[in-house]
């Protein structure tokens, strides 16, 4: 979150998405609002391969129904 807060984008993406590839939920989230939002972030430079994005979806989804138990 601090590279994040300190618009070091392409570093927070990186822990991010290495993150949500262990499973970790909250940070899946914000991998995948960071892909989607991409172009609007200045020296984007990231991407993600289709098993992750459909990974890291699985993930915000059960971490939503989770939040709605």
């Amino acid at each position: 979150m601090h590279a994040l807060s300190t618009q070091r984008y392409s570093a927070a993406y990186g822990r991010f998405a290495a993150l949500a590839d262990q499973g970790h939920e909250p940070s899946a989230l914000m991998a995948l609002a960071m892909v989607t939002y991409r172009p609007s972030m200045p020296g984007a430079q990231w991407s993600a391969t289709p098993a992750q994005l459909q990974r890291w979806s699985t993930l915000v989804t059960r971490e939503v129904h989770k939040g709605a138990a």
